[in-house]
């Protein structure tokens, strides 16, 4: 799930996740977190020569 750049390096100086790719940052957390479940947005703008895809979490209700 996204979280903050702070967020996440706290995670990491707390060895709780480790980075899994750098291109577009990626970390893996390293600990149990039950079954919480966030609701996430998912974007995908088909271009002509390129293809985005954009994650942001929802405040849904």
């Amino acid at each position: 799930m996204p979280c903050s750049q702070r967020k996440a390096r706290t995670l990491l100086k707390q060895k709780k996740a480790k980075i899994i790719g750098y291109k577009t940052f990626t970390i893996q957390l390293q600990i149990t977190t039950g079954k919480t479940v966030q609701k996430i947005d998912v974007g995908v703008d088909e271009g002509a020569v390129h293809i985005g895809i954009a994650v942001t979490s929802c405040n849904c209700t």
